[in-house]
């Protein structure tokens, strides 16, 4: 089935990502958040909130964007974000299977997020050590 936007959601979209592209991330998640009350189903949508969330190191809520996404839509890009928000909360094993998930989703970003992968394990054996 063919997915039809209003005019309203694209522009908020549009708006969202030319903030998000000019650093204006806070104005970017302000954008996203009216997509979202535009269209509260639609996953990408709290997907690209999430990585807005991201750039201004609100992780908490971030990881609660990507987590509505993935509900919704899952996506590499989704499961990516949650990975980010979790590594930088320290959750590195929830982080793990989020970047484990996005590889599964998407092979060809396999050397950056076999990277994230192996982030994690360093950091939970270095947890583990202390």
């Amino acid at each position: 089935p063919a997915i039809v936007m209003s005019m309203e959601l694209l522009k908020a979209l549009f708006d969202g990502h030319a903030a998000f592209v000019d650093e204006e991330y806070e104005n970017a998640q302000r954008f996203y958040t009216t997509a979202i009350e535009l269209e509260p189903q639609n996953g990408d949508c709290y997907a690209k909130r999430a990585a807005a969330f991201l750039k201004t190191g609100n992780h908490t809520e971030a990881a609660a964007d990507a987590d509505m996404s993935i509900t919704l839509q899952p996506t590499a890009k989704a499961y990516k974000r949650k990975g980010l928000a979790c590594f930088y909360l320290r959750d590195f094993e929830t982080a793990r299977s989020a970047f484990t998930h996005a590889l599964e989703l998407d092979p060809a970003a396999a050397r950056e997020l076999k990277r994230w992968v192996r982030k994690c394990d360093a950091e939970m054996d270095r947890e583990a050590t202390d």
